[in-house]
């Protein structure tokens, strides 16, 4: 990996600069007049897209590492596709917000040892599942990722320690369920009453992924597949981080324009991206004795490319 990007202070330099990236595409010609002209509106719109890129940012430090946790923010905040989310519907993009925090709390629960993460996940999964469309795809992600953990406990722990880590994740499990349901349920029994805030198709415009994003996309899809196919011949079975991925970007695709699939896509680009830059100072290095320029040369070649990148998909959805 390259050198530069380990450091704290290349850390920070790259937060406020990929920070800067995000805020811009959001607020740059902001126009009112699809949100019913209401400032309060437009704060909670531009807000979601904000917070939405540090989300996928969270969540993807947490399963893979801040590199590529960096990067995925950095395609968020670029992408023309979820840039028109944040940018002309009040919905969709907390809908994706609150199921990324759903993941990221599942995640540090079945990590750590406290509770109180099962339960806020619970609460942002009860959410997304009233406000997405249909209505069971976070569910069976969510099942999927508990399934595929309790299984890699089975497999790689002692017999006392998985009972413990078994006992103390089935209350967690229980928990994130109940809640989750009776968030569903209680804001669906509302919407009887004609009170909801969710649930209304919003209509945002079709933007396709660039070919760069494809090809970005193609390669992480493919490293993931192989990933889980080494963790199953290496440990009897799937890695869960890999299950999460590939449950979340299928099934994803079969929710309302595939929009629910947005941020594994982001993710999956972005580790596609790392790697192949990695490789590059692996392959710069052999033919060079130097280490820290291999790490200089690829990190401004990744530079330069990310440029390129945002140059690109700010054309795409501004037009110029």
């Amino acid at each position: 990996m390259p050198h530069i990007l380990d450091k704290k202070s290349g850390e920070k330099i790259i937060f406020f600069a990929v920070t800067a990236v995000i805020v811009f595409f959001r607020v740059f010609q902001f126009n009112l007049s699809p949100l019913n002209d209401s400032w309060l509106v437009g704060v909670v719109v531009t807000s979601g897209g904000i917070l939405g890129a540090a989300f996928v940012y969270l969540l993807a430090r947490e399963l893979f590492n801040w590199q590529i946790g960096s990067l995925a923010a950095f395609f968020a905040g670029i992408s023309a596709w979820h840039v028109a989310i944040s940018r002309e519907t009040l919905l969709m993009s907390w809908t994706l917000n609150f199921f990324i925090l759903a993941l990221y709390f599942l995640w540090k629960g079945m990590k750590g040892n406290h509770s109180c993460n099962f339960i806020f996940s619970g609460l942002f999964l009860g959410l997304s599942l009233y406000l997405s469309y249909p209505f069971y795809i976070p569910l069976v992600i969510v099942l999927l990722a508990i399934s595929a953990y309790l299984h890699f406990l089975k497999k790689d722990f002692g017999h006392d320690q998985h009972i413990h880590s078994r006992n103390f994740l089935k209350k967690g499990f229980v928990w994130l369920v109940a809640l989750a349901l009776a968030v569903f349920t209680f804001l669906s029994f509302w919407s009887i009453f004609d009170w909801s805030f969710g649930q209304t198709k919003e209509v945002v415009s079709p933007y396709a992924l660039s070919l760069v994003m494809i090809v970005l996309l193609a390669t992480g899809l493919f490293r993931s597949f192989v990933k889980l196919i080494k963790s199953f011949k290496r440990h009897g079975h799937f890695s869960t981080v890999q299950t999460v991925v590939l449950s979340w970007f299928f099934l994803g695709l079969f929710s309302q324009e595939a929009i629910f699939a947005l941020p594994v896509i982001l993710i999956l680009s972005a580790e596609g991206c790392w790697w192949f830059f990695s490789w590059l100072k692996s392959w710069y290095g052999v033919y060079d004795k130097h280490p820290h320029e291999a790490s200089l040369v690829s990190s401004l070649v990744l530079a330069l490319f990310l440029t390129g990148l945002a140059l690109m998909e700010f054309k795409a959805y501004f037009g110029f």
